[in-house]
């Protein structure tokens, strides 16, 4: 097999249920259609959007029971390519009640529990696929049991580092990383930091952020209003246009990052990386699956928003 430039490690996919409805109602009795089941997960979706912008990737993940061999069958049928360390245990489920107004409720189930031999096989995987790699691409979480530390102790060197992440990844954040991609809350529990409840100034996250860590590039989203990057000194921000019309917004941040990702493999200026994050995690938003974006709509919202970005002066 031969291996392409971006490695994604999507450690924790899982089986999507997605239900499409007008409005859940608490307490209330729901005769719901029939739902779209498909192979999800943050590293999943980077993949498959990945793929349909013109970048080829190869997805280490861990899969066990009969929703792992769905997720398997599935990837091997639309010929995405995967490395995938089999458990013992099943992988989880992700029901999603989405909402016509853009609300969704999600509910999780806790993922697998991982056995000493699972974890040595994927790290001799994970050796092979890493020396390959140019550029990799850590999404999610990770089932329960996976040592973290020893994935750190990989120093990315020339690779090109992508995190969208928070848990387990401070060793990694050391090695300065092409880019760190966060909510304001994460980023809030990335530091250590227990607001209370509080809103804390997401200016003030990201200073403690760019001082403690060699980070590049830190994205920080703040859902439909608004995104911030911070790079150097400079502060880029950009207001989300609103989809022409909403019906599904689950993979939207891993659309975001296959947008900019695949701007920034072409050697694009950070304005560029944005604007084609920020179009195509929009257009995502207008069709059920992450991968059923309309390119010819993405570019027509990508040369939109580039005129719109500002800039902030701000000293990291």
């Amino acid at each position: 097999m031969q291996h392409p430039p971006l490695l994604i490690l999507g450690l924790n996919p899982a089986w999507q249920r997605l239900f499409l409805m007008e409005r859940l109602v608490p307490g209330g009795v729901h005769r719901l259609e029939t739902p779209r089941d498909h192979a999800s997960g943050k590293g999943l979706n980077l993949a498959r959007v990945s793929r349909v912008l013109g970048v080829d990737s190869i997805c280490l993940q861990f899969a066990g029971g009969s929703h792992g061999r769905a997720i398997v069958e599935e990837l091997d049928h639309v010929g995405i390519q995967h490395c995938t360390v089999y458990t013992e245990g099943d992988t989880r489920v992700c029901t999603t009640l989405s909402e016509v107004d853009g609300q969704s409720t999600e509910l999780i189930e806790p993922s697998q529990n991982l056995s000493t031999s699972e974890v040595e096989n994927f790290f001799e995987q994970f050796a092979s696929l890493w020396d390959a790699a140019e550029c990799v691409a850590l999404c999610g979480t990770a089932p329960r049991g996976f040592p973290w530390e020893r994935l750190c102790v990989f120093h990315p060197g020339k690779r090109k580092l992508y995190l969208d992440a928070w848990v387990g990844v401070h060793g990694w954040l050391e090695t300065s990383p092409a880019l760190l991609k966060v909510n304001a809350e994460e980023l809030g529990r990335l530091l250590g930091i227990d607001s209370g409840g509080e809103v804390v100034d997401v200016f003030v996250l990201a200073k403690q952020a760019m001082f403690r860590y060699p980070i590049q590039t830190l994205v920080v989203t703040q859902g439909s209003r608004r995104v911030l990057v911070f790079s150097g000194k400079r502060v880029l921000y950009l207001c989300p246009p609103r989809p022409s019309r909403f019906v599904n917004a689950i993979g939207a941040g891993d659309s975001f990052l296959a947008g900019w990702v695949s701007a920034d493999t072409e050697g694009l200026s950070l304005e560029a990386c944005l604007a084609r994050g920020v179009a195509v995690s929009s257009v995502r938003c207008e069709v059920e699956l992450p991968w059923e974006l309309d390119l010819e709509r993405v570019k027509i919202v990508e040369a939109e928003v580039i005129q719109r970005i500002g800039e902030i002066p701000w000293e990291s």
